[in-house]
């Protein structure tokens, strides 16, 4: 979920020395190995992806059946939020909602919650960051 965590989850994955890749397009997770893990130095990518992205709902599952038919090891992890908790972040923030469809933040947020709904069970960890904070998280 937008403002679950994704930029301090990428700086924890940085912090243990991965490739980290945010808003990569989803269309070109086919090509991972190619372009990152083909480097002995590239050996462990983390990909941060969101809504913002228009093909994401299409194309996720099809670019992870094809991770896996080329065998690349990955690990889906879904962050997830209260929705007052992502609200008061918004507001903290005075950041846009990435999906920016409606007029309300909370609408927004709403709307996101049901386009990716199913994600959530296909994830291999859930993280619900509501009671968490940047410290508790660095000890995952």
């Amino acid at each position: 979920m937008s403002g679950a965590g994704k930029s301090e989850a990428m700086k924890f994955f940085e912090d243990r020395e991965y490739f980290c890749i945010d808003n990569f397009p989803i269309n070109l997770f086919q090509y991972l190995n190619e372009i990152f893990l083909s480097s002995e130095k590239r050996d462990r990518v983390a990909v941060a992806i969101d809504v913002r992205n228009q093909e994401f709902i299409e194309q996720l599952t099809k670019q992870m059946e094809i991770l896996d038919k080329e065998e690349i090891s990955h690990t889906m992890i879904y962050l997830d939020a209260r929705t007052d908790v992502l609200l008061s972040r918004y507001e903290l923030s005075r950041r846009k909602h990435p999906l920016n469809m409606y007029d309300t933040l909370l609408a927004n947020i709403k709307a996101e919650r049901k386009i990716i709904k199913d994600f959530m069970v296909k994830a291999d960890l859930v993280i619900d960051t509501s009671t968490l904070t940047v410290k508790n998280c660095r000890k995952f």
